[in-house]
This record gives structure tokens, C-alpha cells and sequence, in this order.
């Protein structure tokens, strides 16, 4: 199982909700997030509406990232100039 922190920001953007800019509706929102990580064996774990459903949001906003992330199989073909073997 996958555990997702956050919900969507309905208030903020994606639906109609007034200010928001989006097109779609709250629910069905809701719903078609529910649906997309349902595929991965994934559940919510969230409060809807309020900033404190974004763990960590302004604060990672901050901190300086790579220009690049190599994932591993990058950093074994790099060194050995091959695919690891699986």
C-alpha cells in the first residue's frame, strides 16, 4: 500500500470553486484523485481544505535542489558503463 499525505487543493486551484480558476467540480475532483492512486494500491491520508494538509510545503520551497537527480541504474551505467542486472 501507498500512503499519500496531502488532498487536493480544491480552494486553491483545479475546480470551479469560486477563486480557484479550475474547471472542474470539488467532488468529482476528489473522486478522480481517489481513482488515480486507487491503480497504485494507494490511499489518502488527509484533511481537506487548509494549508496544513500540504506537509511541508513552504517550508521545501526554500531548500536548494541539484540541477539533476541521477537514479541509481544512471549512477551504475555511469561507473560501469552497463545496465545492472535484475
Amino acid at each position: 500500500m501507498i500512503k499519500v499525505g496531502g488532498f487536493t487543493p480544491w480552494a486553491f486551484k483545479y475546480t470551479d470553486h469560486p477563486g480557484a480558476g479550475g474547471k472542474h467540480e470539488g467532488v468529482a475532483t476528489e473522486w478522480e484523485f481517489a481513482r488515480l492512486i486507487s491503480q497504485f494500491n494507494g490511499y489518502m491520508e488527509a484533511d481537506a481544505i487548509g494549508y496544513s494538509s500540504i506537509a511541508n510545503a513552504s517550508f521545501c520551497t526554500h531548500y536548494p535542489l541539484k540541477s539533476a537527480i541521477r537514479s541509481p541504474i544512471q549512477r551504475h551505467r555511469e561507473r560501469t558503463g552497463k545496465r545492472p542486472a535484475t
